[in-house]
């Protein structure tokens, strides 16, 4: 096996001690979950165990949807601004989901011509602005009439397997002057993000470096995104003076292997203090999001007897086969103990949310997971 990236051969199998595989829509697999490391570029990259099908992670209509969606709006627009791009310009978004962004888009710069196109669409559009259109299509089958100015897609990248195809489709479909942006998860902070099986890649500046300067593309510029923590942002623009790419070399990413060793080895020791924990108790799982489908699908010890989900809002609650999902109520204060399925950045909200109920502390169990940050 060579790394998809730089065809290096000096690679390494992350350890295989988690025994099921999850989509980041929910689907599951009864096969471990295997990703690798690349020692020369950085590039974390797995398989798809899961067989493929319409990718569908929400319906597109809560809430939080929409403030996601308002959030990557205000990041876009942040960054728009600074852009030298033509009072006309012409706008895609790749994989709009439910396509508030570009409608957000399409709203803020009238004078735009803003198309999303989406294979799988959440929802259909809930507006349509003179100045915005779309189309259920893929990027691989997409043929407009004119190139665009600015391509954005959104968490779309790390999902395809083909990665130079796609960013060899995007600089065809670019003007000469046009940008890239590319948000996905950012491969320096080891995160959730590195356990789903559909993030077939976890990129590194280095190992996007690499696939750009085979197809005519630089690395304009990267930073970290103010959307998500975990998340980092690429600007792509065509090579037109053929100029040689300067990659930021690195002799080996051993620290990152190891951080990324350790995050799978953290999450099969929790589980191991879950089952303790929970022993002879059938605990009941307080949260609804990605984080209790992770928790389900990875901690299977420790929540082997858990039969029910609650939440303090059933708007947005992911999928969970199999299992109950309720508002949790008063009466549950006398029941067994509560695992709290909050990711780390809302895990103590949570908490306090359950306290201010009448929960005791000592019955709520807080998984320990920390991010493997870079030095």
């Amino acid at each position: 096996m060579i790394c998809p990236s730089c065809r290096s051969h000096d690679i390494q199998t992350l350890p295989k001690v988690l025994d099921k595989s999850l989509r980041s829509d929910g689907a599951t697999a009864n096969t471990p979950l295997r990703k690798w490391h690349c020692f020369c570029c950085g590039l974390g990259f797995g398989e798809n165990v899961i067989p493929d099908s319409p990718y569908r992670r929400s319906d597109g209509q809560s809430i939080w949807q929409k403030q996601r969606h308002d959030k990557i709006t205000l990041f876009l627009q942040e960054y728009l601004n600074r852009l030298p791009l033509p009072q006309n310009c012409r706008f895609l978004e790749i994989g709009g989901a439910n396509f508030l962004t570009s409608i957000n888009i399409a709203k803020a710069f009238p004078n735009w011509k803003v198309c999303s196109i989406e294979p799988n669409p959440e929802c259909e559009p809930i507006e349509k602005p003179n100045n915005f259109s779309f189309e259920q299509v893929s990027v691989f089958e997409y043929v407009p009439q004119k190139k665009f100015d600015l391509i954005f897609s959104h968490n779309v990248i790390e999902h395809l397997k083909d990665t130079r195809g796609f960013l060899n489709i995007q600089s065809n479909l670019l003007s000469d002057d046009g940008v890239i942006v590319i948000s996905c998860p950012d491969s320096g902070i080891v995160s959730e993000e590195l356990l789903f099986d559909d993030h077939l890649y976890h990129f590194t500046k280095e190992s996007v470096e690499k696939i750009c300067s085979e197809i005519g593309l630089i690395v304009a510029q990267s930073i970290p995104s103010k959307l998500d923590e975990n998340t980092i942002v690429f600007f792509l623009k065509k090579n037109s003076r053929n100029a040689k790419q300067r990659i930021n070399k690195k002799t080996a990413y051993n620290k990152l292997y190891e951080r990324r060793k350790n995050y799978f080895i953290s999450w099969k020791n929790e589980d191991l203090k879950i089952s303790n924990y929970f022993s002879g108790t059938t605990p009941l799982i307080f949260g609804t999001g990605e984080f209790a489908q992770l928790a389900l699908a990875y901690f299977p010890r420790g929540l082997a007897n858990a039969s029910e989900i609650c939440t303090s809002n059933l708007e947005g609650a992911r999928v969970f086969p199999g299992f109950a999902v309720r508002l949790i109520g008063n009466s549950d204060r006398l029941s067994n103990k509560i695992f709290l399925a909050a990711n780390p950045k809302t895990k103590f909200h949570a908490l306090d949310y359950l306290l201010g109920r009448g929960f005791f502390e000592g019955s709520i169990y807080i998984p320990f997971l920390t991010k493997q940050n870079s030095a």
